[in-house]
């Protein structure tokens, strides 16, 4: 796993979904597929062959954020559907979203510390 690699797609997202909220209906995104967490690179290494550092207290918390964060960006798609600035306003610098994505990087970030060799 390249947890650097990691990172940048995740940081990716926050701008996925603003283009999303903020396009004429030109581009689509499932909220299905996006709350489930095994949809992405990272999921599916975390529940692959992540699960051997399973007894590590930051492979546990990169594992509740991350799954934490999907459950977030498939709400946000969800309101968008009834209200495209409510969903917005789910982006804010401020919101549980952004929050959750910040602490997904830290646990990556501390994962990949923890996993680097002496």
């Amino acid at each position: 796993m390249n947890f650097d690699d990691a990172i940048r797609a995740h940081l990716k997202w926050k701008t996925r979904l603003r283009v999303y909220l903020t396009s004429l209906g030109s581009a689509r995104l499932d909220a299905d597929l996006i709350g489930n967490e095994e949809e992405c690179d990272l999921g599916r290494w975390i529940l692959g062959q992540g699960v051997d550092h399973r007894g590590l207290p930051e492979y546990e918390t990169l594992k509740l954020h991350h799954a934490a964060f999907h459950r977030v960006a498939a709400d946000i798609v969800k309101t968008a559907q009834a209200d495209k600035a409510a969903a917005l306003g789910l982006l804010d610098d401020e919101a549980t979203f952004a929050v959750l994505s910040e602490q997904v990087v830290s646990a990556i970030a501390a994962l990949k510390a923890k996993l680097a060799p002496p």
